[in-house]
Formats: C-alpha cells, sequence, structure tokens
C-alpha cells in the first residue's frame, strides 16, 4: 500500500499531512522557452488597437513563413529580431489567427466569434481557417443568423461555381470535390439561399431583410424554389424596401419614385398566380407596375385578347404566370446540419441544377424586360 502523506506536527502544535516528495517541474516556463528559442525562431507581432491598445504575439517564424498566407509575405519584409507592426480591430481574434497557423486547431465559440475569425482569415488569406469556419457557419444556420451569414458570403463571392456531384465508387453516393475556398464560399453561399427558400415567409418578415442591398434582394426574390406562400408577401417586402430607398436618396414617396428604386424587381413577383382579389388589394397600396402593365397583366386575367401586344410583353407575362416549386432544393453537403439523410426523399429527388438554371433564366427575362 502506498502512503502517500506523513503526519507531522508543525510549530502551533497542530497535526499536518506532508507530502513524502516534493515535486518540483522540470520544464522552463514559457517566457523563460521563448527567451532561450535563438532571434531567428520566432516572430514577434506587435498588434496595435486604439482601444485595446498595443499587444506582442510572438509567434513561430519557420510556421509562419510556411503559411502560404500573406503575413508570410509581411513577416519576409522584416529583418530577424525586428518586431511586425499591424493594426487590427480585434487583438484576439487576430491571435486566434496566429494561433490556428502553429498549431492547425482552433475552437470555435459560436458565430458571431466565427464571423470575425473568417474575416481576419479572409484578409491575410489563410485558405484552411476560412474553410473551418464555413463549415462551422453552415452547420449554426438559424433563422436568426441567416441574412448576417448570407451578407458575409455574398461580400466574399467571386462568382466562383460550385463543382458538380461526382460518383463516389461503388457506393454511388453524390458527393461534392472542392478544390479552393472560392468554392467553399459559393457553397455556403447557396445553402443559404437555400435555408431561406425553405423559411421564406419567416425571413421576408424580418426586419433583417430590409437591410439588404439590390443585388442581395434580387438573388432571394426571383428564385423559383422561394417557399414564400403568397406573392402578396414578395409585394410587401418591394414596398417596404422601396420606401425606406426612397428615403435614404431623399426622394418623394410616390409610385413612380418607388418603381425608379425597384428597377426589375418590379417584375420579380409573379402577378398572373395570384387571385384577382390579392391583386386589386395590392395595387390599391402601391403600384409596381405601370398603367400599361398593370392592364397587361388584368386582360390576361380576364382572358381578354390583344393583338397589339409585343415579343417582350410575352416573356414579360410568361414570368408573371411561373409557379415558384413545391419544395426547396436540397444543399450542398458542407457540414452535418447539410448531410443529405437529414432531409427528405422528395427533397433528394429534386432537381437541384434544374432549378437554378430556371431561376437564372426568370431573372434574365426581368433584367429584358426592365430594359
Amino acid at each position: 500500500m502506498v502512503v502517500p502523506f506523513e503526519t507531522v506536527v508543525n510549530e502551533q502544535g497542530q497535526t499536518v499531512h506532508k507530502p513524502l516528495y516534493m515535486a518540483t517541474p522540470s520544464a522552463p516556463s514559457l517566457e523563460e522557452a521563448f527567451n532561450l528559442c535563438p532571434p531567428d525562431a520566432t516572430v514577434c507581432f506587435l498588434v496595435h488597437n486604439p482601444v485595446e491598445g498595443n499587444r506582442d504575439i510572438v509567434a513561430d517564424r519557420k510556421a509562419i513563413l510556411e503559411s502560404g498566407t500573406k503575413l508570410a509575405d509581411i513577416v519576409n519584409g522584416f529583418p530577424n529580431g525586428k518586431k511586425v507592426i499591424l493594426k487590427y480591430d480585434k487583438i484576439e481574434i487576430f491571435a486566434e489567427l496566429i494561433g490556428f497557423i502553429e498549431r492547425k486547431f482552433i475552437r470555435i465559440r459560436d458565430v458571431s466569434e466565427c464571423q470575425q475569425i473568417f474575416q481576419v482569415a479572409a484578409q491575410y488569406d489563410c485558405q484552411e481557417l476560412k474553410e473551418q469556419c464555413i463549415k462551422y457557419l453552415d452547420d449554426h444556420l438559424t433563422l436568426e443568423n441567416v441574412i448576417e451569414i448570407f451578407t458575409l458570403m455574398h461580400s466574399h463571392c467571386n462568382g466562383t461555381k460550385v463543382p458538380p456531384f461526382k460518383s463516389q465508387g461503388c457506393c454511388r453516393r453524390p458527393r461534392r470535390e472542392f478544390e479552393c475556398t472560392d468554392e467553399y464560399i459559393s457553397a455556403l453561399l447557396e445553402n443559404c439561399l437555400q435555408f431561406i427558400d425553405t423559411y421564406a415567409k419567416e425571413v421576408v418578415s424580418s426586419p433583417e431583410i430590409l437591410t439588404l442591398t439590390y443585388s442581395q434582394l434580387v438573388l432571394i426574390l426571383t428564385r423559383d424554389t422561394l417557399q414564400i406562400g403568397s406573392e402578396v408577401n414578395v409585394i410587401k417586402v418591394l414596398e417596404e424596401w422601396s420606401r425606406l430607398a426612397c428615403q435614404e436618396r431623399h426622394l418623394e414617396l410616390t409610385d413612380e419614385n418607388r418603381r425608379k428604386v425597384l428597377g426589375a424587381l418590379c417584375y420579380a413577383p409573379r402577378y398572373l398566380t395570384m387571385p384577382t382579389k390579392s391583386f386589386d388589394i395590392v395595387f390599391s397600396r402601391v403600384e409596381l407596375l405601370d398603367e400599361n402593365e398593370k392592364n397587361l397583366v388584368i386582360d390576361v386575367m380576364k382572358n381578354r385578347r390583344n393583338s397589339s401586344i409585343t415579343s417582350d410583353q410575352l416573356k414579360m407575362i410568361d414570368s408573371f404566370k411561373r409557379s415558384r416549386t413545391k419544395r426547396p432544393s436540397m444543399p450542398i453537403q458542407l457540414s452535418e446540419r447539410s448531410n443529405p439523410k437529414n432531409y427528405s426523399r422528395k427533397m433528394r429527388k429534386h432537381s437541384k441544377e434544374g432549378n437554378r438554371s430556371c431561376a437564372m433564366d426568370c431573372l434574365s427575362i426581368i433584367v429584358c424586360c426592365f430594359d
């Protein structure tokens, strides 16, 4: 039997237990360890922040130089032993980047922190860290953060296409092979749109939808797979968004100015899928179509013949008649959340590529009509 302690009596006459063996650390402290390293083995970043002040972050020089990031180019321009001076708003987030480059590991606490880490990784071109952030964000998509993540990905997307499905050996399970980080960004952007499709009624009724830019709003409202329920919901978004846009530009709130700021988005709603009663109620509040376009829609609703209709007007009518699909498309698998097994068989059989082409056709028709 091992007895770890012995009993002794101290100066006050009290019985106390004393360890048989006094353990002392054999390794030097971290500060001493850095001092023992040769000057060319480490690099010191002096990160400046007007609010937090200055902070020294010591890192392994070899890891930084071999990282393939912009930090490697920066460090190359500084002689050994000289501090690299940088400015960054959040010093702790920059420290997370340095830690990942050294250890190839990071522990992300929440979505807000992940977005900040993604931004610093994008600024200094750390591809591996960006991919990890993208997978984390995809796994944590919710109604509360989907617009925020969509906006972030849209600002970093350069239009790179997502690679098509490829067979996975004899199992024949579809998967995608990504060759660069830009494809990951495009995939998460598409997953955000798919998530918005699925919960369109809730998303378009949220105040965050009104913070989107024009191009971002076009991406959402022209989708064939948008599960909006009623086109009245789309018109309500356009009505409120155009009101705010007129205020920002100091324009008088008239139907003509609303159409001016909305441009081709005036043709995004599928007017001819709406009941006549709903159409009349909506246009009693705001007219997104001019008088000729409105009369043309009414004539089609009432089956009136019009011999003077042009080819562009025919295209516009076809886009107004096109119903949105009954179910959203499948997301691209980036995390456990977007794993195909989490979705119904009907959704898995749904042709994603076909829906995407329909959406793009619809957008081109709308722009054509606007021009």
